[in-house]
Order: structure tokens, then sequence, then C-alpha cells
């Protein structure tokens, strides 16, 4: 890799610490709605049963330093119930914090922080092996303008009622800070 190579890509770590919410331009082509994911039962879920209401999209681990913001994504899914659902794909590609199994994972969550939004099975989020939701939601010709992977656990996606992706927010971001209920309150 070369020097210049090397050091576009420190800038682009360093800028998405460094700003902690990256928006839309507005130029999105293609809509969240399109997939399904697979539950914690198995079943195939649609994301267009989320259409009207925005989407909180996380990506998650049970020993994550940022494991915590379990309590306010449910804060955040149980104070805007009408604007917002919040769903989770806990992943293990990150520092290997997510090694339970599907049912362990369920059930640390709602013991440990009493969730009740709609946490999927296990996925991967690391391009290579990524699911097509993560693809979409980090490919600016998918999604209109941002490529920004996750770097870490809980990054957050925002979508808007239409299936838009509208912010990315990294992970020590707070879910219920108030940039986040600013756009949702369409502030």
């Amino acid at each position: 890799m070369s020097i210049k190579g090397t050091a576009k890509g420190i800038y682009r770590t360093i800028r998405n610490y460094i700003f902690p919410v990256r928006q839309s331009d507005g130029k999105a082509t293609g809509s969240i709605y399109e997939y399904k994911f697979i539950d914690d039962t198995g079943a195939a879920i649609d994301l267009s049963m989320y259409k009207g209401k925005k989407l909180l999209i996380v990506n998650t681990a049970s020993a994550c330093g940022f494991t915590g913001q379990y309590s306010e994504m449910q804060q955040l899914s149980e104070k805007f119930k009408d604007k917002v659902n919040v769903i989770a794909f806990p992943c293990n590609d990150f520092g290997k914090q997510e090694k339970g199994t599907n049912e362990d994972i369920q059930s640390f969550c709602s013991v440990n922080y009493g969730v009740t939004f709609k946490v999927f099975r296990k996925t991967n989020i690391k391009r290579t092996t990524t699911t097509d939701l993560f693809y979409w939601l980090s490919n600016r010709k998918l999604n209109g303008w941002n490529e920004q992977v996750p770097l870490w656990n809980f990054w957050k996606f925002l979508i808007d009622e239409n299936g838009k992706l509208i912010a990315i927010f990294p992970s020590r971001v707070n879910p219920i800070g108030t940039k986040m209920r600013s756009l949702i309150n369409n502030e």
C-alpha cells in the first residue's frame, strides 16, 4: 500500500472518531425495505414491516465496553415508540466480543437490560463476509451517500420513514443523545 493510501485510510478513521455524526445528502437510490433477515426464532422478517417510522439499526456485542448502550437503546425504543423502531444485529467480528449462541444473546439482552426491541440472529459485518443489509448500509451506490463500514460494535444507522439512510453514528455516540433525538423528531 502506498503512503498516500495509508494516510487516506488513517484520515478516514480519525475523521469518523472526531465527527460523531454523518448525514445524508438526500441522494439515496435504494430502500432498506428490500431486505429480509432471520430473527432469533428462525423466522424471516421483511424489513418493510418497519415502513412509516424511523429505524435505528445497531450492530451489537455482549462483551463490549459499549454494551451498556443496550439500556439507552431500550429507553429510546420506549420513549419514541411512535416514531422509531430499534433493531439490533449481534456481531462477533470486532474483538470477538459476541461469542454466545443466539439463545444466549436473547437471554443476556432480556435479563440484563430488559430489551424488548427486536434482536436478530448473529450476523457478519465486515465487508468481505457482510450480510446484504450491512453491505447496503456501507455502499454509496446502494444507499446514496455512505461508504463507511462500522469500525467497531455499536455503530448506529438511522433510516427514515421511507427506507433511506439519513445518518450514521459511531460507537461512542449515545443512542438517546441530543443529535439522535433531534433527527428522530425531525428538528
